[in-house]
């Protein structure tokens, strides 16, 4: 990994790696199980990291992007913006 401190944050908890989550979409359906609070969001495969994470109001999906797009907006509630 290129990114020294995204494997750092990775390998001591400070960080989840949402890569498995990816969907058809390009934005990461999380499952409810994963607890966003007081961690950094990432995409190891590629070293990116997430901006925005919202809850459809829709549904209730958990979903996370590379984008700010998800704070903001009505579709959603935003519930972790980095």
């Amino acid at each position: 990994m290129l990114n020294k401190r995204m494997e750092e944050m990775l390998r001591e908890g400070e960080a989840i790696d949402v890569s498995p989550y990816l969907n058809r979409d390009g934005d990461y359906e999380l499952p409810a199980s994963i607890d966003v609070d007081g961690k950094d969001l990432c995409n190891a495969e590629t070293e990116q990291w997430i901006w925005s994470v919202g809850k459809r109001l829709s549904d209730g999906a958990i979903i996370a992007s590379h984008s700010s797009k998800l704070y903001q907006n009505p579709e959603f509630e935003c519930i972790w913006l980095r």
